[in-house]
């Protein structure tokens, strides 16, 4: 569910900052100028503000048509019994609008040709008809360059519907510009035509012959871009994947993860000599310095790093990969374990370039919570990944649901056979689970270190689990967190709520499923992880692909806000 927008960016679609603001610090004042010009340009085009009232029209239906009838107005009722079918409102893509259909570019183009085919016919001459030729060579040349060589500058979930979509246009668009060109240089309809087909002769205008040879390579390789065998020629552009530390997240989470969803051209695994064996293929070495340089020798800028170690090494990997040219380090969770780690995380991210390439890993807040996350802050990039059934009320939870009352979080786990766990000086399942109820609470309290009236315990269950409580007020409201580590199967179980003044927001957390359930209107709205992403690690795998490639960046999408001001004040409730 994507905000609305004003009504400019509906006509033209803004340039995506990546394009022009390159790995999200450099800016290029070249890509700046000509993609915001292209931006403006597109504002004068009849067709698109036709596109964009067809979109608003087209929403507006698709509202009516599935609103619940007792709710309509007289004249709402009356234009939902007109919709017998479908309006076509639809959004296939990732770029957030509805698609629109061929035909209406078709047929906009059209008139244009019978337009001036008609003016050629009968020699038809004025000034209202010049503007016109005028204005339709410069609306036609942005439409060319726009959606052969810019979109992809512009769009980054764009859909067609066909190969040559754009390609047939063309075939069209030329032989009316090479009308308009006639009529404005006073030369024949024939040689304009060949003018723009490349075919230039001693009395072509300029500006034709300039046109003709961009519009010549740019219908060759429209041509030559769908041949099947230059399909199987295309380079992998996938990048490199290395993964240090081989334990049960790397083997029943992670790796998996990566090979189902092909993220990665190659994969290799690097763990220390001595570590458990494992049956993923796993190249052991003595120490980390061994792994750093096998990895150096290995890496490019195009390639990813995944450091999956004990907690307390974390930090010193980062450090040593960052030497590296690798394009990405994602690091698991909790950060760091020590007041001198976090430290150094906190140094690292405040400067811009390396907190580009550092991605930060929250296993419950950007997946099993992911709804949750989701409602707590729109974030375009994580729409991806999720299935929304009733856009209109996710949208307007907060106001239809009121104050927070009080907040829950129960995460209870089965045995935990890490030894490394246990050290207090690890930080223990204080940092490496409890850290989740605390990050997932924080998404509707706020920063905990405003919470009040904070009373945090540890103790042995009657069946010899381990468990950590907290209790706290963020305002008006209560908070209630609780985990158990090693408990019986039957106890198992992980779940959120959040109880509001006018209703109720639940999580499933290993259903990945958030439903909320409006009192009021005796209604009630689902959010879930899509079942393509259902499988452990298949959400993150995906994001830190994206921010790789320069889809995302890593600030906008990763698990970093909070974490290290979090793991500090767990820290200090310890001691």
């Amino acid at each position: 569910m994507s905000k609305k927008k004003p009504y400019i960016f509906m006509v033209s679609t803004k340039p995506d900052i990546s394009s022009y603001k390159w790995i999200g610090t450099e800016l290029s004042l070249l890509s700046t100028i000509i993609l915001w010009t292209l931006w403006l340009f597109r504002l004068l085009s009849l067709y698109q503000h036709l596109k964009a009232i067809k979109r608003v029209i087209g929403g507006k239906l698709a509202t009516i048509r599935n609103a619940d009838p007792m709710t309509l107005s007289p004249v709402g009722a009356f234009v939902r019994r007109l919709i017998k079918k479908p309006t076509g409102h639809k959004i296939t893509n990732e770029s957030g609008r509805p698609d629109i259909p061929p035909m209406m570019g078709e047929i906009y183009f059209i008139c244009w040709t019978v337009l001036f085919a008609l003016a050629h016919a009968f020699d038809w001459d004025n000034l209202a008809l010049r503007i016109l030729t005028v204005y339709y060579l410069f609306e036609s040349c942005v439409w060319i360059f726009y959606y052969t060589v810019f979109r992809r500058f512009f769009e980054v979930g764009y859909s067609i519907y066909h190969k040559l979509e754009y390609l047939t246009a063309m075939f069209l668009i030329i032989p009316t510009q090479a009308l308009c060109f006639a009529k404005l240089y006073g030369l024949t309809f024939r040689t304009m035509l060949m003018g723009l087909l490349g075919g230039a002769a001693e009395d072509t205008p300029f500006p034709v012959v300039i046109l003709g040879c961009l519009f010549s390579a740019i219908v060759i390789s429209m041509i030559i871009s769908t041949f099947p065998m230059e399909a199987i020629k295309k380079e992998d552009t996938r990048p490199n994947m290395f993964i240090v530390g081989c334990g049960d997240v790397v083997t029943q989470r992670l790796y998996p993860a990566l090979v189902n969803g092909k993220h990665a051209k190659k994969l290799l695994v690097y763990d220390l000599e001595g570590a458990p064996e494992s049956a993923v293929p796993c190249t052991r070495l003595q120490d980390e310095a061994a792994i750093g340089e096998a990895i150096d020798r290995r890496v490019t800028d195009k390639d990813v790093v995944w450091v999956e170690t004990p907690s307390f090494a974390h930090v010193s990997y980062v450090k040593r990969l960052l030497d590296t040219d690798a394009r990405l380090i994602v690091v698991e969770k909790p950060i760091a374990v020590s007041e001198q780690d976090l430290a150094a995380v906190e140094a690292l991210v405040k400067n811009p370039k390396t907190r580009s390439r550092l991605f930060f890993l929250s296993y419950y807040t950007l997946e099993k919570a992911l709804p949750l996350h989701f409602l707590a802050h729109f974030n375009d990039a994580h729409e991806k990944y999720l299935d929304i059934d009733d856009e209109s009320l996710i949208k307007n939870w907060r106001v239809l649901l009121g104050a927070l009352r009080c907040a829950k979080v129960h995460i209870c786990e089965g045995a935990d056979d890490r030894g490394w766990v246990y050290k207090s000086e690890n930080g223990g399942h204080l940092l490496e689970t409890f850290l989740h109820n605390v990050l997932i609470a924080s998404l509707m309290c706020g920063d905990p270190r405003k919470w009040t009236d904070v009373a945090y315990s540890e103790r042995e269950t009657d069946t010899g689990a381990d468990a950590i409580e907290l209790t706290a007020k963020c305002g008006q409201a209560t908070i209630e967190l609780y985990q158990e580590k090693n408990a019986p199967p039957q106890d198992c179980n992980r779940f959120a709520q959040f109880v509001f003044a006018h209703g109720t927001i639940e999580i499933d957390l290993d259903a990945k499923l958030a439903t909320i359930f409006f009192v009021d209107m005796d209604k009630h709205s689902t959010l879930s992880v899509k079942q393509e992403y259902a499988d452990k690690y298949s959400v993150l795998a995906d994001m830190a692909a994206r921010v790789a490639s320069g889809e995302c960046r890593a600030d906008k999408t990763d698990g970093y806000p909070l974490q290290v001001e979090t793991i500090r004040w767990l820290m200090g409730l310890k001691k």
